[in-house]
């Protein structure tokens, strides 16, 4: 196993690893309920969005194989449902490509139309359908030397844009960011955190679009 990723008072436990799956795991039961398939290489990471409205509960992961799939929670427990198999789930509902090389980390962060400071902006796995208007991104870092802005809005009709929205390179475009995190703060909003291979941590605050702000 080289990732995992759980919620506070959440049921499960989400692990990924070597042998390319996805697993959900019960902490009541203690057992293995739901395999998810479809990366070719080792999984890196894994985030998950709880929903809200017109959005789907969703657990995402990344890979070695250079993509990030994106599978539908309730379409996973549907086949899980009506056995007490471990059920698996043969594709993921979305997969973004656009890193040429492995993804180390994926991250869900929660924003707002407005982008205003010091509005209120809960990290997106607390969100909840209160949060009227706000709608989750997805940020991968990769060791091509880049981080990618994925976009993950509802345009109506079922259908979703998970587009690329921008790329951050480093400026020998050769680090490997092999960890990231966002936080929020009333005096800078966003603030993406990444960890790289150079030994670097860098804190890029949020404007038009993410620059480098500061290097530690």
């Amino acid at each position: 196993m080289l990732s995992y990723y759980t919620r506070p008072l959440s049921a499960h436990i989400y692990t990924g690893g070597e042998d390319k799956n996805l697993y959900i795991n019960s902490l009541l039961l203690g057992t293995c309920r739901m395999q998810l398939c479809g990366h070719t290489q080792r999984i890196s990471g894994i985030a998950t969005y709880m929903g809200g409205p017109q959005y789907p509960s969703c657990v995402i992961s990344s890979s070695w194989d250079e993509t990030i799939r994106i599978w539908k929670v309730d379409d996973c427990f549907l086949e899980a449902k009506n056995t007490t198999a471990v059920a698996t789930v043969s594709d993921s509902w979305r997969t973004l490509k656009g890193h040429t090389n492995r993804i180390c980390s994926v991250k869900v962060f929660l924003v707002h139309p407005s982008h205003k400071k010091g509005a209120r902006n809960p990290a997106a796995e607390d969100a909840s359908e209160d949060d009227e208007g706000s709608y989750p991104m997805i940020a991968s870092g990769s060791t091509d030397g880049s981080i990618k802005i994925w976009n993950f809005q509802y345009l109506g009709n079922n259908e979703f844009n998970t587009d690329c929205l921008f790329t951050i390179f480093d400026e020998l475009n050769i680090t490997w960011y092999l960890c990231l995190e966002f936080i929020y703060t009333r005096q800078d909003g966003h603030l993406l955190v990444s960890g790289s291979k150079d030994n670097f941590v860098r804190v890029r605050r949020e404007g038009n679009g993410i620059v480098c702000d500061a290097s530690v």
